[in-house]
């Protein structure tokens, strides 16, 4: 996913008209029933009408109303907004996108059509995603803005002091005491089986007897959830840089760790390749300088355009992963970044990249909510790894010797959920998905933020799920720029049997230029 648990942490998404479909996917606008096998105290949530109105220039957007809590369906409600950008040519019904996060905006996602989904599924599809609960334009969780914020993600992500060690712990506290102050009643109804149950909704409501879906990142999470409550509502579903819910939570921060060392790793290669790299001329002496720019930066950060608003480690580290992400001119913008703070001492160019990554406009606001509801919706679903401020210093003592890079930080980034006031009351790991149709698990070889090792482990958890890997950097692969993927995925979700779709052939592994 984009687990920016981890990164947020290191500085600490007229009536609806019915597409017609083949019957082996949806059945058809007269015989669909939107309150099929739904308990009866649910049927007047799948039994609204979606009015859609111009929004975002590109897209309509409607809303609906959800329990708060569906275990008292006839309690407080929330609601939720959709966005669509219509098929460009005959459409074969909708495609359901989740962006990841948790907490990215669906609808921030789609905005811009061209850069969710190929060309192709454009032609066929009315795109289709959401804000979940606590997101964006669905009613939304604020626990930190502006100023608060920024220091927030400010907080030192490998804390070597106890005042810096206490400053973490204080952060986290203060953070859930704001969720809870916010909304105290919508805090523990942010979980994945809370967007699921929020997601089968809107697949009623759209007029589709089977969710036809993609998620990328964290948004594997919510399909693999879905496929557990709803197997039998489950259609053609593309799971792409994916993660494994059964990994322990101690393995799974280490291993995300390890991700995100390996593409640091590869861009030193690829900087001393260039014959002007401003870390070094050697691997060791490159990695050697990037861990003490990045540790240095703790006492003494680095000016910037704003006199008030140096670069700090925080900001640094974050701008040095974000760009890691990228497929395709990751690297080359990061190298613009280092290199003016490396040779000049100038920390802009880096500010600017963490200000890209976290969503911060120029006038210290924050275009969406996503830096602090990922907290709320990963606390509460998945234990903080990390119990106290004790372990957290003996696990970066350990990590850092194979992860000089990311070993602290990524010890520390969990703490917050440790405090968390909140949790589930279903454990998503422990949820197993049964009697679906084939689904495409999709894996990069250097993925850093989902490894492939998770991709692995969910294409065997998922029965009869086909693997597609893509070799190259970068996070999630489709729609990012190789043909090889994005054919294989299109050819699946076009596929006219959803028990029976064109699958890329077992052990296909497409190539992709480095990032």
């Amino acid at each position: 996913m984009r687990r920016r648990t981890v990164i947020t942490t290191l500085v600490a998404i007229a009536l609806a008209t019915l597409a017609v479909v083949p019957a082996s996917t949806t059945a058809s606008a007269a015989a669909f029933d939107p309150t099929a096998g739904v308990p009866a105290s649910l049927r007047p949530f799948y039994r609204q009408h979606l009015v859609w109105k111009p929004c975002h220039t590109q897209l309509q957007c409607a809303t609906f109303r959800v329990p708060l809590d569906y275990a008292h369906p006839t309690g407080a409600r929330i609601t939720i907004t959709a966005a669509r950008a219509l098929a460009t040519g005959p459409s074969r019904g909708a495609l359901v996108v989740n962006p990841g996060g948790p907490g990215g905006s669906g609808i921030e996602y789609i905005a811009d059509p061209k850069y969710a989904v190929s060309a192709t599924a454009r032609r066929n599809f009315d795109l289709v995603s959401f804000d979940p609960r606590g997101v964006g334009e669905s009613t939304p969780l604020w626990c930190l803005r502006g100023k608060q914020l920024d220091a927030f993600l400010n907080v030192t992500p490998a804390p070597t002091t106890a005042a810096e060690r206490a400053a973490v712990v204080r952060a986290g506290r203060s953070l859930a005491a704001a969720c809870q102050r916010e909304n105290a009643a919508l805090l523990p109804h942010l979980s994945a089986v809370d967007i699921a149950r929020d997601m089968d909704v809107l697949r009623g409501l759209l007029g589709e007897a089977r969710l036809r879906y993609l998620g990328k990142s964290w948004g594997t999470v919510l399909g693999t959830v879905y496929a557990a409550l709803f197997p039998s509502r489950v259609g053609s579903f593309v799971l792409d840089g994916p993660v494994d819910l059964r990994v322990p939570p101690l393995k799974a921060t280490y291993q995300q760790g390890q991700g995100f060392e390996t593409a640091i790793d590869h861009f030193i290669a690829w900087c001393l390749r260039q014959g002007s790299c401003p870390l070094g001329a050697t691997p060791a002496a490159a990695k050697a300088r990037l861990v003490a720019f990045i540790a240095g930066l703790d006492g003494h950060p680095l000016p910037t355009a704003d006199r008030a608003r140096p670069l700090t480690e925080a900001q640094a580290l974050t701008a040095i992963i974000g760009p890691l992400y990228l497929t395709s001119g990751g690297w080359q913008w990061l190298l613009a970044g280092l290199t003016p703070a490396l040779t000049t001492g100038n920390g802009a160019a880096l500010q600017s990249i963490f200000d890209w990554f976290v969503e911060r406009n120029p006038d210290g606001t924050y275009a969406n909510n996503t830096n602090t509801v990922i907290y709320a919706m990963n606390c509460l679903d998945q234990r903080s790894a990390v119990r106290s401020a004790a372990q957290a210093q003996q696990l970066a003592a350990t990590w850092s010797r194979t992860l000089p890079v990311m070993g602290a930080t990524m010890a520390w980034s969990d703490l917050p959920c440790a405090s968390w006031p909140v949790h589930a009351a279903i454990d998503i790991a422990k949820l197993r998905v049964h009697n679906v149709p084939p689904i495409l698990v999709v894996g990069a070889t250097y993925d850093p933020a989902t490894p492939l090792p998770w991709a692995r482990g969910l294409a065997s958890e998922l029965p009869g799920a086909r693997l597609l890997i893509r070799s190259g950097d970068g996070h999630t692969s489709y729609a990012n720029g190789d043909t090889c993927i994005d054919r294989s995925v299109d050819a699946f979700l076009l596929s006219t049997d959803v028990r029976h779709p064109v699958l890329p052939a077992a052990g296909t592994v497409c190539g992709a230029a480095a990032a």
